[in-house]
């Protein structure tokens, strides 16, 4: 088996970025146009508070998945949290521990700058990554919800 690397995007890897982050798009039915595209990418290489982590896992030298991921502040506990946004991997190849490995650097980051949590969400129809996710990490008993706010 072909191992598996994750490391961080460089500045001139937008075109991998941006063709996977698009299946995860659709999955979700969603889309954005080339300019908000541009503006995700620039937040990976953002120097402020805005910043987006972004972690690529590559076989054989071609990107087959990443995850976005961002700190957050955590009043209840009164310590920072890692919010782990999104994660795709491409179909082929899905079931080759990809997206654990994914996760994993994304916990690895959290454990080297002494944040206690890493926490995201899924659809609750996406069955398989549910059975991922329940593997190394524990469900909770929360409800997310959005409030939708009309921008003028």
């Amino acid at each position: 088996m072909t191992k598996i690397i994750i490391l961080k995007p460089g500045i001139e890897e937008y075109e991998p970025w941006s063709k996977i982050y698009q299946m995860y798009l659709e999955f979700y039915n969603a889309s954005l146009t080339e300019e908000e595209l541009r503006s995700v990418w620039s937040w990976i290489f953002a120097k402020n508070s805005q910043k987006i982590h972004c972690y690529f896992a590559k076989l054989d030298d071609e990107v087959v998945g990443l995850a976005h991921f961002r700190e957050f502040l955590r009043p209840l506990k009164a310590v920072k949290g890692i919010f782990l946004d999104d994660l795709i991997v491409i179909p082929k190849c899905r079931r080759q521990k990809v997206g654990f490995h994914l996760i994993e650097a994304v916990k690895l980051y959290a454990k080297e700058n002494s944040i206690p949590i890493v926490r995201w969400i899924t659809a609750s129809d996406n069955s398989q990554a549910i059975k991922l996710y329940d593997a190394v990490a524990n469900r909770t008993s929360w409800v997310t919800y959005d409030a939708k706010i009309e921008l003028e």
